[in-house]
């Protein structure tokens, strides 16, 4: 059976948890103050290590949070569970808690993952991801990166879905102009990160005409996820400023949106080039 020799168990301990980068994706209603840049270091973990035995590899590890003052901030904590084999790479499942703040019910969040990474240690560059919840409905997506020297960063944001359409997908659909007016009417087909259908996307646009390069476009967007009857639907209006009216590379375009039953999301879209934009869909709470 595989075992680990001490130092071994120690290094994994220590590439697995204080190997981490965290990009925390928070919803909207959760408390602003949790949002930044926190970090830990390798030495934040003591003596903490694996209990390996021929049957089970298991570690409990707790470090504090630092903010980007160096202030303590909360605390992130682990219970991982591996199987021992002979492979260099080990699938370890992972249960995270991580508390901002460091009073008595601070706000808390829970999740898991399965995490593999050579020995045991997450590998320096990739990203560990988990989805978490502080249980009282705010979700959250926990990104942990080893961004090596010892030093382990985190970064709190929206959580989101991403999807995407490219610029075939408007056919010849495309802006009419008049000496009055420019309007135009778009639709396209929105696929989501593994490249499957999800639903539609379309604008109506409005605007003046000018003799400037950007034009000021009030657009109504209106988002289906889904493609039956009464798929879920989503409608929000945003002034975008584009040169001719089309979303300039590498600007993000931001619409405020909502269901018309009290859910509320915010959408943004960037042209990323080569055709290709993203649509990112942050859902929150008002």
């Amino acid at each position: 059976m595989f075992k680990l020799r001490p130092q071994v168990k120690r290094n994994m301990v220590r590439s697995m948890v204080d190997s981490r980068s965290v990009s925390v994706n928070l919803e909207e209603g959760s408390s602003s103050s949790i949002y930044g840049k926190y970090q830990y270091t390798s030495n934040d973990f003591k003596g903490q290590d694996y209990v390996t035995t021929d049957n089970i590899i298991s570690g409990e590890f707790m470090v504090p949070l630092m903010n980007s003052n160096n202030e303590s901030s909360g605390w992130v904590s682990w219970q991982d569970l591996a199987y021992p084999t002979n492979e260099s790479k080990l699938s370890v499942q992972e249960s995270i808690t991580i508390s901002f703040g460091n009073n008595n019910n601070t706000t808390t969040y829970h999740g898991s993952a399965l995490s593999v990474a050579t020995g045991g240690y997450y590998d320096e560059g990739t990203p560990y991801k988990f989805h978490v919840s502080d249980g009282k409905g705010s979700n959250a997506v926990v990104t942990i990166t080893n961004v090596g020297n010892g030093v382990r960063n985190m970064v709190v944001s929206r959580v989101s879905d991403t999807y995407q359409y490219t610029s075939k997908d408007f056919k010849g659909q495309d802006y009419v102009t008049t000496d009055n007016i420019i309007s135009g009417e778009f639709m396209v087909p929105l696929m989501n990160s593994n490249n499957e259908p999800s639903g539609w996307l379309s604008w109506q646009d409005l605007a003046y005409p000018t003799n400037e390069s950007k034009l000021s476009v009030q657009e109504s967007i209106t988002i289906s996820f889904g493609n039956n009857n009464n798929a879920t639907t989503y409608h929000g209006s945003a002034l975008n400023v584009a040169t001719g009216g089309y979303y300039d590379e590498g600007t993000p375009y931001k619409f405020h949106v909502s269901d018309g039953k009290g859910n509320n999301a915010v959408v943004t879209i960037t042209n990323v080039g080569n055709g290709l934009r993203n649509m990112v869909f942050e859902r929150v709470k008002r």
